[in-house]
């Protein structure tokens, strides 16, 4: 699962990387989010084993994660569930509670902060599938971001957010829902077994000087 998590992070990666495939294979081993990743996925693997197991392998992964917050000023805990495909644009700023929850393919920006919204509350928010959040976006409390939402820059979000959803403003208010996209093969499909009309009709219709009269 952790390795599956890790390719998934790194073929998002390689898709959005302009270049010819060789150098973007490349190029994609040096960008900061797949650093910050794979870190994360490693120190989730290691919460989840055998309390006897788990000690000895915490210290090597608070070795790297200390290195990770210095260089790139970002927190991404590992008791984090984080589904695979996930892209941080310019990472530096951001800060993730280790309660949320984080579906696939999420795109996240620069000083996103998900967490929180009170002290005495310790609720915290929940991310779907294919989820786009901008820079400087907050989402805090229990909000539910549903699929393929869209969240503006600066955004507050405090409420849940409808799925296909486009939010903004302070406090954030949804600005429109955008209509599911049909897949491209279930598009071609119904194309392909469309009903077409007939041009070889055997009706003829002709028409009488004679008013109201109508020969079929």
């Amino acid at each position: 699962m952790m390795f599956q998590k890790m390719f998934a992070d790194y073929a998002r990666l390689f898709a959005i990387t302009k270049g010819p495939k060789f150098f973007r294979a490349i190029a994609v081993l040096f960008v900061p989010s797949l650093h910050i990743m794979v870190v994360q996925r490693i120190g989730y693997a290691i919460t989840c084993l055998w309390l006897p197991l788990r000690w000895p392998l915490l210290v090597p992964y608070a070795f790297l994660h200390l290195l990770i917050q210095l260089a790139y000023n970002v927190s991404v805990p590992a008791r984090t569930a984080i589904g695979g495909g996930l892209v941080l644009l310019q990472p530096f700023g951001t800060v993730i509670h280790a309660g949320v929850r984080i579906g696939r393919n999420v795109t996240l920006g620069c000083q996103v902060v998900l967490g929180i919204a009170d002290l005495k509350d310790e609720r915290v928010p929940e991310i779907g599938d294919e989820v786009i959040i901008f820079a400087g976006a907050k989402v805090l409390g229990p909000a539910h971001v549903f699929h393929h939402a869209v969240i503006g820059a600066n955004a507050v979000v405090c409420t849940d957010v409808p799925a296909y959803g486009e939010v903004g403003g302070v406090p954030a208010r949804v600005l429109r829902v955008n209509q599911p996209q049909q897949p491209q093969q279930q598009r071609r499909r119904h194309q392909r077994f469309q009903r077409r009309p007939r041009n070889d009709s055997n009706v003829r219709v002709y028409s009488d000087k004679r008013e109201g009269v109508i020969h079929v």
